[in-house]
């Protein structure tokens, strides 16, 4: 009997310790935009929603969109636990190819999430 109130109570322990995060998702983690001319341009968004039971924290985005491509975010410092923020992405070919970027929305010690760009311009 008192190995398994050692056993409840240590269950109990670890239980109450473990770290409650918030859960980063992506509502797409790929966009491929459709073929575009040089010189004109396509815009698209993705959402990021924090599923987790606590606030993300700490938020911050980085990005590889340069060139061809502009972003900006609605994603700032704390998303709160079913909210959600928005990346979008401007690709506007200065010259024909294929061109990628990436965004990274990383929350302080509670994960992070990438969306990657991709377009093809004639």
């Amino acid at each position: 009997m008192r190995f398994l109130a050692v056993l409840a109570f240590a269950a109990l322990v670890s239980l109450s310790a473990w770290p409650v995060q918030a859960w980063l998702s992506a509502s797409r983690t790929y966009v491929s935009f459709p073929t575009v001319k040089v010189g004109r341009a396509w815009e698209d968004s993705v959402s990021i929603t924090n599923f987790g039971p606590e606030a993300a924290s700490g938020l911050m985005v980085s990005d590889t969109c340069y060139l061809d491509f502009s972003a900006v975010h609605t994603c700032f410092f704390e998303l709160q636990a079913g909210q959600s923020c928005n990346l979008t992405v401007r690709y506007q070919p200065s010259r024909a190819g294929r061109h990628t970027c990436s965004m990274t929305v990383t929350s302080l010690g509670q994960g992070m999430v990438t969306v990657s760009f991709e377009g093809q311009a004639e």
